[in-house]
């Protein structure tokens, strides 16, 4: 583990303290077919179990070839903090390991922590190369969203979604997820618009939204 930083309080749901905010992340070094690759996991909850410097090990694999829950090292909680509105995490893979040095936001490894932003051929994976497709818990998503319904984030967000994207790729993109959703769950109308019925008909089960 080459760099971290710790202490700063998750955000209140809904709230964004803007670009420049400090987060909560750690920075591992690995070996992949003897090459060192750097991982960033970022938005950490406070309270990152790890000190500079120590090594830590990936979770047991069983016979099935699945991770064995409970083993391996345990990095830190999901978080809100820095450029965040809710919970996640913000995973990027880069060619090179800075030498660990000291916790914070000022030493060469949390400065070489956004080296993919401005040298893009670093990358290693897109994220989507790492985990499988993620599976949202639909029914979970609709309490949050009427919890936190009259939040800022999610009026900017339904604002968004209405409006129409200076992009027809996007707009494309978005209207045929809507349309194999509606599909996969057997729903009478396949129309591309998300209508309340719809979403409602959706959190009653637990859906993969194709994200990739």
């Amino acid at each position: 583990m080459i760099g971290l930083n710790d202490g700063v309080a998750n955000n209140p749901p809904g709230v964004n303290p803007g670009s420049n905010a400090p987060s909560n992340w750690v920075l591992l070094c690995h070996t992949v077919k003897g090459k060192p690759v750097s991982s960033l996991w970022q938005h950490l909850s406070p309270g990152i179990p790890l000190k500079v410097g120590q090594h830590v090990t990936g979770p047991r694999v069983g016979a099935n070839g699945e991770a064995i829950p409970g083993t391996g090292t345990l990095l830190a909680l999901t978080g809100n903090t820095g450029n965040s509105t809710g919970p996640h995490l913000h995973l990027a893979t880069m060619k090179g390991c800075a030498a660990p040095t000291v916790a914070g936001n000022n030493s060469a490894a949390a400065w070489s922590r956004y080296n993919y932003l401005n040298k893009p051929e670093t990358l290693v994976w897109e994220p989507s190369k790492i985990w499988r497709r993620p599976v949202v818990n639909a029914r979970d998503l609709m309490i949050a969203y009427k919890s936190q319904g009259r939040s800022v984030a999610v009026k900017n967000l339904r604002k968004a979604a209405g409006a129409k994207s200076r992009s027809t790729k996007a707009n494309k993109s978005f209207r045929t997820l809507v349309k194999k959703l509606k599909v996969s769950i057997n729903y009478s109308n396949h129309s591309s618009r998300p209508s309340k019925r719809f979403l409602k008909a959706l959190a009653n089960r637990t859906q993969d939204l194709g994200v990739s």
